[in-house]
């Protein structure tokens, strides 16, 4: 039977389709003690849960549809360090003690992300293969060319790449301005990452409920 997304009735979905297999859903339906409530099981509220149960805090955690059922069953499967503005832009907007601890946090998630795959032997195609974050015009080399050292000095191990390896790596001739490689990313299949997750938490005492 067609493994469907939930949000989308009768949609095939290629997540759907190749993930791994969810448990049944159970709702909460007793009285119930814990010492945090942990609302949404998507990454950030599997990865909270499983993170205060790894200190031996007990944790219930409450879905309002199913696991993944929102951004985190959707994405796009990258696995990424930080986000698309610089990290200067960052500690601009959020202030020099917020922003560098905001920049470094995200700059350390895909080895966190990895880490957690291999620690809990998540089945979710899991490859560390790199990922570009690629020019598509020459113009928008300038930004990469600003963002790169930036990154550098938060430690990210990134390098500037020029048209030729770009076009070579990506595939195609379009992609020859240049880009910028974190071989330390790569991808994941993301319905299968959430509900390993969800596994893991379990395995560690949270009682997960949803629907």
């Amino acid at each position: 039977m067609t493994n469907h997304l939930p949000q989308d009735n009768g949609e095939i979905s290629l997540w759907g389709e190749t993930a791994i297999e969810l448990p049944a859903a159970r709702s909460l339906e007793e009285k119930l003690e814990a010492e945090v409530l942990v609302v949404g099981a998507g990454y950030t509220g599997l990865s909270t849960a499983l993170h205060l149960a790894e200190q031996g805090i007990s944790v219930v955690l409450l879905e309002s549809s199913r696991v993944g059922f929102g951004g985190s069953g959707r994405s796009a499967g990258l696995v990424n360090a930080g986000v698309w503005k610089t990290p200067d832009y960052v500690i601009e907007k959020l202030g020099e003690e917020a922003g560098q601890k905001f920049n470094q946090a995200l700059y350390d998630t895909p080895s966190q992300v990895f880490d957690l795959i291999e620690r809990y032997k998540i089945d979710c195609q899991a490859r560390r293969c790199g990922t570009i974050n690629i020019a598509h015009k020459a113009s928008a080399l300038d930004y990469l060319r600003d963002r790169c050292p930036q990154m550098q000095k938060l430690g990210a191990s990134v390098r500037l790449i020029d048209g030729d390896e770009a076009s070579a790596l990506s595939g195609s001739p379009v992609y020859r301005h240049g880009g910028i490689l974190d071989p330390n990313a790569g991808t994941i299949q993301p319905l299968s990452y959430v509900r390993g997750l969800a596994k893991a938490v379990s395995g560690l005492g949270v009682q997960i409920f949803e629907e």
